[in-house]
C-alpha cells in the first residue's frame, strides 16, 4: 500500500522512541525480511500528535518535520485552552518559523490530499 498514510492522535509521541528501538534491533537482527529499514517505512507512512508536554526536539530528530502534526486536544481538560498557544512549545524546542508552519498547519494540509490507491 504505497500510498497509506496514518495519523496517529490523542497518544502523543513517546511511544515512537520504543517503537524506533525495537525497528532498530528488529532491523540489524534480521535485515532479510524487510525490504528497507522499517523506520524508513514508518516515516513515508505516519503522522504523529505529540502532546504538548512531549519531547518535541527529540521527536524532530527522530522523524522530522514533516511528519509531525499539530493537536491541542481542545477542548478536552488536559488540552491547551488556547490550542495557537502550541507554537510556543514548539519555539521553546527550537523550532524555526517554517518548521512551526510545518507543524501547525502544512502537514495538516499535506495528509488531508487524496491520493490513489
Amino acid at each position: 500500500f504505497p500510498n497509506l498514510r496514518m495519523a496517529c492522535i490523542e497518544s502523543g509521541s513517546g511511544w515512537v522512541f520504543h517503537l524506533f528501538e525495537k525497528l532498530t534491533k528488529s532491523y540489524g537482527q534480521i535485515p532479510f525480511i524487510y525490504q528497507e529499514d522499517p523506520r524508513e517505512t514508518f516515516k513515508r507512512h505516519v503522522w504523529v500528535s505529540p502532546f504538548y508536554e512531549d519531547e518535541l526536539a527529540s521527536l524532530l530528530k527522530l522523524v522530522g518535520v514533516e511528519r509531525i502534526i499539530m493537536g491541542s486536544d481542545y477542548p478536552h481538560v488536559e488540552g491547551l485552552a488556547e490550542p495557537a498557544a502550541y507554537i510556543k512549545d514548539l519555539e521553546n524546542f527550537d523550532y524555526t518559523p517554517e518548521q512551526c508552519r510545518t507543524v501547525m498547519r502544512d502537514n495538516g494540509i499535506e495528509l488531508s490530499v487524496r491520493r490513489p490507491v
